[in-house]
């Protein structure tokens, strides 16, 4: 039993009165007693007897930190260590920051706590239990495990969210809701109401949270044309939870996780997800990322907690799933609530109607308010009607523009000031920058334009412009030795504006910063994916730097890729992460991706960025911009006639169209592919070609022509390879399909298990994967239940290995029909169910008559015959319009089970259209006249 009558003496200046009283009610929700003067000055009380009573009477002595506290004469008197410390038992101090300053040497000695990071709280109850024994009245505060440093410092109060705040209490304890989506411009307070919100609940142990975990996507990147990933956030979430994975598909990772999160009342906090949406287009607000989709997906029907998210796009995948999905538009503040974040600010003087005319002007846009409170105060002697002095105010459409005009302003004003140079300097990052990054820049030689203004990292100049930016809400609010951070908006706009002023400073930043994270890595070609990350980072300062053909070659091709091996993604599944390094190869626009390699570049190393970034899109499920970049391709190498490029190119876009479900523009680009391969003399790709040819023929249900030329494709394979004389990896795929269609399974298991053991020598996972497939459909036409399920089963993980999304969904629905046979309704649905989905998000439109006849007999074989009918007519309904007449028979089949008559099918029409197809194709791209 504790003698003092209080756990805690509160310290502070009268001018932050207000916060403080805030947190000495957390603290006394907490269970603490808490001495606080507004609670114990009474009328007619002697101040300075009162004061020293509660001294005397309290265990710890808390004190505020502030500009304001550390010029109080006041807190000088509490805070004398002499006075606190009188008895023969000395009494702990425990210092805490409300704001930047200036820290009195008589507590520098004793470490902070900052009360604007997110588990504030939790660390002041930790310093109070470890500082001594407090009051038996006070219970026990439960904390749960929880990670929120990857969430932003947001700082500053919040204003007119009362309803929003309210809102969010009602999501997380009514249980009802699964994930809950803030939708809003940049600037407008998404993330700053989350956080208060956090702050809010955190006094009674995040209302019964068993974890939280937080990350912000802005951390990667600010601008939306970044190719975010969120491969470090799925490894850090793993970590975080206590699980080590290597999953490669990103589906896998995705479901994973989910069941994870599931498992308990956690509550995750995904801050600015827009970079991993796609950007204004038909896909809209789509999530891009598979393994995210996945993730989603799976915690929008389950979750015991919840999943909370800001984001600057309404979640598309999202809309349909309304059962457990809270997804709101953030509006912008009202002229009220401007008004009172405007008046907020110490020495801004006017009128309530002049502060809410201000509000309106500005469009209720927070950040854009926050600034011009600061400016007014700091330029103009903080009167509101001198706002006008801002440049080209009437011009701003929106609130992000009414912010770059005020930051436009602070530019002007801070004109040969060092603070204005650490703007510049934090405008070259794209996430908070750490000490180590920010000395790699400042280090001698001064950088003329950008660093020659900028005083040493640890002198006391330094942290006077740190203090000073943070005062003006231009700095996010952190301690001495927290990266130094700001919103998304302010880095952009200063970063553009270095950019364009300085280019010489600019590209000498990024030069060193290049040149820092290529040095980080111990090994020159790093093992695991934390360790490569330095190598991703360092691709696009090398980029912005002008060193296209170094970050190209000797980082991203010799250490990240280590040549043909292509080592992140083919032993690490880093196709996130692989994408957005190969982005910085390319000059492009948020709503136009993929459309110009970066002008720096060879002619040979833009057809390289074209035909990774293609792969890597197509392999990512990500159809409609890999067949941007291949027709990108295609023209590129016609008019470098380069013919055997150009060939290869065809061939790509010829299956990328089949997995479009567009076999008439597939058929096109196929004969294109055969004759730009006869003009290049090829012998291989006359050959791939001709088999390309040959399986668009079995799509399109010419059964005789294809195998015609799948039989000369591989003539022509066993006079170029004698050792290998059947068609192998994908042709060999392609022509073991055909077969299967004719029942010819015993002949197509010997191919299979022949061209297998030649994969398995080149260890070429997705053509493994392939022969597994095609062997598992043989066993099953066999009557060999135990072999297919096993071929069958490893497909379809060699298939999630290899991160091929775009053939992923033909091992899903064969294993589905495996679970059919074998009377396994459960996993066939669920197999079908991940295959549509695949297909679906990647607009990979082939895949739809088949999964739809599988469920039609599936429907069928439970006695559902309704259910089989309309599952059947929707797959007619496509293969008519697609012209896959491949599954017609199959559909006829059904038809007939379910006492139908078969559909006629049209097909003259389809022919007539692939002639003026091809017709066009050769128009649009003339071969050499021979």
């Amino acid at each position: 039993m504790s003698d003092y009558q209080w756990d805690l003496f509160l310290s502070h200046s009268s001018k932050d009165k207000e916060a403080v009283e805030q947190w000495a009610t957390r603290l006394r929700d907490a269970g603490l007693k808490v001495w606080l003067d507004k609670w114990e000055l009474k009328g007619g009380d002697r101040i300075a007897g009162t004061i020293e009573e509660g001294l005397e009477g309290s265990e710890r002595l808390m004190v505020f930190l502030s500009p304001d506290s550390m010029g109080s004469q006041w807190v000088e008197v509490e805070t004398d260590v002499s006075l606190f410390q009188k008895r023969s038992v000395k009494r702990p101090i425990i210092p805490v920051l409300l704001s930047e300053c200036k820290i009195r040497p008589l507590l520098t000695p004793i470490k902070h706590i900052d009360l604007r990071e997110l588990d504030a709280l939790r660390r002041l109850l930790a310093a109070v239990q470890s500082s001594g024994p407090v009051s038996s009245s006070a219970p026990a505060v439960a904390a749960p495990n929880l990670d929120l440093s990857h969430l932003p410092n947001t700082g500053g109060q919040l204003f007119g969210r009362d309803a929003m705040l309210e809102a969010l209490d009602r999501v997380w304890q009514g249980h009802k809701w699964r994930i809950g989506v803030l939708v809003a411009e940049g600037g407008v307070g998404k993330t700053g109401l989350v956080v208060e919100w956090l702050n809010r609940i955190s006094h009674n142990g995040y209302a019964g949270a068993d974890w939280l975990f937080g990350w912000s996507f802005y951390s990667q990147g600010s601008r939306e044309d970044r190719q975010v990933s969120s491969d470090a956030f799925f490894t850090a979430c793993f970590k975080f939870l206590g699980v080590t994975t290597t999953y490669t598909d990103p589906h896998e990772r995705g479901q994973a996780l989910a069941a994870l999160v599931q498992a308990k009342r956690g509550l995750l906090l995904l801050d600015g997800l827009e970079p991993l949406q796609y950007p204004p287009g038909v896909q809209l607000g789509r999530i891009r990322d598979p393994a995210m989709a996945a993730f989603l997906n799976k915690l929008a029907w389950q979750n015991n907690g919840l999943c909370l998210i800001t984001t600057r796009v309404q979640v598309q995948d999202l809309v349909d799933k309304t059962a457990g999905v809270w997804q709101i538009a953030l509006d912008h503040l009202s002229v009220q609530a401007g008004a009172e974040l405007l008046a907020s600010y110490d020495g801004l003087t006017g009128s309530r109607a002049e502060l809410e005319q201000a509000a309106g002007e500005y469009g209720g846009h927070a950040l854009a308010l926050n600034l011009l409170g600061s400016y007014l105060v700091a330029v103009h002697g903080g009167d509101i009607c001198r706002r006008d002095r801002i440049k080209a105010l009437s011009k701003a459409r929106s609130g992000g523009e009414h912010a770059k005009k005020v930051m436009a302003s602070y530019e002007l004003w801070l004109q040969e000031k060092p603070e204005l140079a650490l703007l510049y300097l934090l405008g070259l990052f794209d996430r908070p920058a750490g000490a180590a990054e920010l000395q790699a820049v400042l280090a001698a030689p001064a950088i003329e334009g950008l660093t020659e203004r900028l005083p040493d990292l640890d002198g006391e100049e330094w942290r006077y412009a740190l203090t000073d930016l943070r005062t003006l809400r231009l700095l996010a609010p952190g301690g001495p030795e927290s990266p130094l951070d700001c919103h998304p908006l302010v880095r952009e706009y200063f970063g553009a504006q270095l950019q364009k002023k300085y280019p010489r400073a600019w590209r000498e930043a990024h030069r060193r910063l290049f040149d820092h994270f290529c040095a980080l890595p111990t090994q020159d070609q790093p093992d695991t994916l934390d360790e490569l990350l330095p190598l991703y980072r360092a691709i696009p300062h090398g980029c912005q730097a002008g060193l296209h053909q170094q970050a190209l070659h000797k980082v991203y091709l010799r250490r990240i890729r280590r040549g043909n091996e292509d080592y992140a993604t083919k032993k690490l599944g880093a196709y996130g992460v692989e994408l957005g390094a190969v982005a910085s190869f390319f000059a492009q626009p948020w709503s136009h991706p993929w459309s110009h390699p970066a002008a720096e570049l060879s002619a040979a190393d833009c057809a390289f960025a074209l035909n990774v970034a293609a792969f890597q899109l197509r392999a990512t499920g990500r159809l409609r911009e890999s067949l941007q970049v291949q027709v990108a391709g295609l023209k590129m190498d016609i008019q470098q006639e380069g013919w055997r490029n150009a060939a290869i190119a065809a061939s790509n876009l010829g299956q990328s169209s089949l997995v479009g479900a567009d076999l008439p523009e597939a058929i096109a680009y196929a004969r294109l592919a055969v004759a730009l391969a006869d003009v290049s003399g090829d012998a291989f790709w006359q050959m791939a070609n001709r088999a390309l040819q040959a399986a668009l023929q079995h799509q399109l249900g010419a059964l005789e022509p294809a195998g015609t030329l799948f039989r000369a494709a591989e003539a022509m394979q066993c006079q170029q390879q004698p050792d290998y004389p059947l068609l192998y990896s994908l042709r060999g795929y392609w022509y073991n399909a055909l077969l299967l269609t004719q029942q010819q399974h015993a002949e197509v298991q010997q191919r299979a298990e022949k061209t297998l053991q030649w994969m398995k020598e080149g260890k070429f996972l997705l053509n493994i994967a392939l022969d597994q497939l095609t062997l598992g459909q043989a066993c099953i036409g066999l009557g060999r239940w135990d072999e297919a399920e096993r071929w069958l089963q490893q497909a379809v993980a060699d298939l999630r290995r290899a991160g091929a999304q775009d053939h992923l969904p033909r091992g899903l629905i064969a294993r589905a029909g495996y679970y059919r046979l074998r009377q396994r309704w459960e996993p066939a649905r669920q197999d079908l169910a991940e295959a549509g989905e695949i297909s679906q998000r990647g607009e990979m439109h082939y895949f739809a008559p088949h999964i739809l006849l599988e469920q039609s007999q599936l429907a069928q074989a439970q006695g559902q015959s309704g259910l089989a009918t309309e599952f059947l007519e929707q797959a007619e309904a496509r293969i008519q319009q697609t012209a896959l007449f491949v599954f017609a028979p199959l559909a006829d089949q059904l038809r007939r089970q379910l006492g139908g008559t078969a559909r006629v099918w049209e097909r003259e029409g389809v022919q007539r259209q692939i002639e003026a197809k091809t017709k066009q194709m050769f128009k649009k791209y003339p071969l050499p006249s021979r």
